[in-house]
């Protein structure tokens, strides 16, 4: 709490943001640990790393694309990405047909943020139209059609948006995404506990006020007249 109060202080000092209060503080953090938390666990649910997600979101934004369509995207190019790799022949086939190996010349499986760039390569060259549009969706599903504008882009395009991102200080780090998730679970129990204090002084008081009631009910219909 010193740490917090100080850092206000600072503030304060500066005449920049001298109505800047201990709760305006919180409400700061609240809002950078929700998303920070939120990014954290997309990140995992996609599989691919904190900082490249928030890169490729913002991409996303730039051209008009949903988050949630983005990362339903991704977890099925992911998807396709190990089943091409694991021999799924007509995939294997699809990404040929993009110009697109899904190992690296050491047999590594590439990542989604991988080909996603190499993806954005070719679709820069291919025209729009029937085949991009079955290229996409056969590699990314349905959501792949939404990820045609952000592809459009090409690869040296894209590069740049994830560039900006990162110049415009919206991409938080892997440790900050993790401490996030900390500092909202520890809110959560918290809140929790709170909870439960109100369900034990309220189970005590249950007993009280039932009595009140009742007696309250059989004085109304005593002298009811």
């Amino acid at each position: 709490f010193g740490k917090v109060r100080k850092f206000g202080l600072m503030f304060s000092s500066t005449g920049a943001l001298a109505g800047f209060g201990l709760g305006a503080l919180y409400k700061i953090t609240r809002q950078v640990s929700e998303y920070g938390d939120t990014v954290w666990k997309t990140s995992q649910k996609i599989g691919i790393g904190v900082e490249e997600w928030q890169e490729l979101a913002h991409a996303g934004e730039m051209s008009g694309i949903e988050q949630d369509s983005l990362s339903t995207g991704l977890v099925r190019l992911n998807k396709n990405i190990v089943e091409a790799a694991n021999g799924n022949k007509t995939l294997t086939a699809w990404f040929k047909r993009a110009g697109i190996s899904v190992k690296d010349e050491s047999g590594k499986i590439k990542s989604a943020d991988q080909i996603l760039g190499e993806l954005a390569a070719t679709f820069e060259k291919v025209p729009d139209g029937a085949k991009k549009t079955a290229i996409a969706v056969a590699l990314a599903g349905r959501s792949g059609a939404d990820l045609i504008p952000m592809l459009n882009s090409g690869a040296k395009g894209l590069a740049e948006m994830r560039k900006e991102a990162r110049d415009l200080g919206l991409v938080l780090n892997e440790d900050t995404a993790r401490a996030s998730e900390v500092f909202n679970d520890n809110i959560e129990r918290m809140l929790k506990t709170i909870r439960g204090i109100v369900y034990y002084v309220g189970g005590l008081l249950i007993p009280v006020f039932d009595d009140i009631v009742v007696s309250i009910r059989t004085w109304v219909i005593a002298n009811r007249e």
